[in-house]
């Protein structure tokens, strides 16, 4: 089965196993509380993580199931991440995906908890996959949402304000943030479908630079995408200018920023290619991302 997926497919698969999983998770629709865990993950989104990871575990011979429930783990990871990130006392946004955000629908209080039960349902799916390196995956997702990671990078953001006293001081600054905040997922989702199958350390450390490279990017794109329209992102537009935050397209302009896009994409695809085995799903990932 794996041998015949195509990407495309993936969102699809996935999407339909967390419903599952939402549904088996949340044993009875109490106030609504299964209808708003399912609003905040599902219907909408490129899954780009859930397809490193299932592209991955292809590479490195793991198995199809494991990786997809992988898949949904990091899909209420970060799910759970952009109900915080959308909040009044964050980002203040009024749409995700094309719809209305979580709080906006089913109130604060209800979208606060919503991440949390997210959170811990995350867990509780790779808890369940059976495999013998299920505590070295933990800890990957652990390292990579924690105090050293995501939530760290949302601290930092947070505090990204051109009037406060912020710690972004230069392009270093900027891209450490990114990386925490977008990049680590990344690379977790990467070296998660290695993980699941038989692949060398040497061929890990190659996927965490990997991953590294395409989630500053992916970030990047993001500060050069909030410049468009609500028709062409699905979210609001420039609300990281109305919230005076520094990215880098204010710091470094848009043309330097597109430039280190491309410098990113670059070097991620040359740590691919040292890589000796059929990488071609990951490669056209990050093709989908540098022309997307």
């Amino acid at each position: 089965m794996v041998a015949k997926l195509e990407l495309a497919q993936i969102p699809e698969i996935v999407e339909s196993r967390m419903a599952h999983i939402i549904k088996e998770e949340v044993s009875k629709n109490i106030l609504n509380f299964r209808d708003c865990l399912a609003y905040a993950v599902l219907g909408g989104g490129k899954k780009i993580r859930s397809k490193l990871l299932i592209a991955s575990s292809k590479t490195f011979n793991a198995n199809f199931e494991k990786a997809v429930d992988c898949s949904c783990a990091l899909e209420f990871i970060h799910g759970a991440s952009l109900v915080l990130d959308d909040l009044p006392s964050m980002d203040n946004a009024n749409f995700r995906r094309s719809k209305k955000t979580l709080h906006r629908v089913y109130g604060e209080g209800q979208a606060i908890l919503s991440s949390a039960a997210l959170y811990t349902m995350a867990f509780n799916t790779i808890s369940k996959i059976g495999h013998s390196k299920i505590a070295k995956i933990i800890e990957e997702v652990t390292e990579s949402i924690g105090s050293n990671g995501l939530i760290a990078g949302q601290y930092i953001d947070i505090n990204n304000m051109k009037e406060m006293e912020t710690k972004i001081k230069n392009k270093n600054d900027l891209f450490d943030m990114y990386y925490l905040k977008t990049g680590l997922l990344f690379t977790c989702a990467i070296k998660i479908g290695a993980l699941l199958g038989d692949a060398s350390k040497q061929e890990i450390r190659l996927l965490n630079k990997v991953g590294r490279d395409v989630g500053i990017a992916y970030q990047i794109r993001d500060d050069l995408l909030d410049c468009r329209n609500f028709e062409q992102t699905g979210k609001d537009a420039n609300k990281d200018k109305e919230n005076g935050k520094i990215t880098s397209v204010s710091l470094l302009g848009k043309k330097e920023a597109e430039e280190e896009f491309k410098d990113l994409m670059n070097g991620a695809k040359k740590n691919l290619d040292k890589i000796k085995r059929d990488t071609s799903q990951i490669l056209e990932i990050i093709n989908f991302i540098e022309n997307g």
